[in-house]
């Protein structure tokens, strides 16, 4: 059995998906995994960053404990993730080896997924950016596609879908599986 579409993803039987990955040190993103990726973790912030306002959870003091607050939250910042980065605020801030891994691991989280969702709302979405977050969110869930070809076609032209997205490798020479 070959599973072909993944929320608004889709993968041929050789394993090639519609888009390609990104390039090294990237700042933002057209590959579907970490739009679906960004967009799932960015609803789940929301959830989470109310909920926090809601029962009057606050940042808390210890540093480990405060970046996964932030992290869980949406309120990392550039900041954060730079020190993130560093081997020495991660041992200062963590009480064992494996929360500086936990550090790490976040703060790469953040920059390769998160970071490059945003800048993807904001590149390709404009002023529309929370409607874009929407509509990827509509038609990841639903798996259906129309949604989200409409809103880019309408704001970037026809065959925006496939403009943004669509790795060239994905329609070549068939490899075998």
């Amino acid at each position: 059995m070959i599973r072909s579409q993944y929320g608004v993803n889709f993968r041929r039987h050789d394993g090639r998906t519609y888009s390609a990955p990104d390039l090294a040190g990237s700042p933002t993103t057209r590959n579907l995994g970490i739009v679906m990726e960004g967009a799932s973790d960015r609803e789940a912030r929301t959830i989470a960053r109310a909920a926090a306002q809601q029962y009057g959870i606050v940042e808390p003091a210890t540093p480990v404990y405060r970046y996964a607050f932030r992290d869980i939250t949406g309120r990392l910042t550039v900041v954060d993730t730079d020190d993130l980065a560093r081997a020495e605020v991660r041992a200062a801030a963590a009480p064992s080896a494996a929360a500086a891994e936990f550090l790490r691991a976040m703060g790469g989280f953040e920059r390769a997924i998160d970071a490059r969702y945003e800048r993807f709302l904001a590149e390709v979405g404009r002023d529309e950016a929370e409607d874009l977050h929407t509509t990827v969110l509509t038609s990841m869930i639903t798996g259906v596609l129309t949604p989200l070809c409409a809103w880019l076609r309408q704001r970037r032209g026809p065959k925006a879908f496939e403009s943004l997205f669509l790795s060239p490798a994905y329609f070549g020479p068939v490899r075998p599986a």
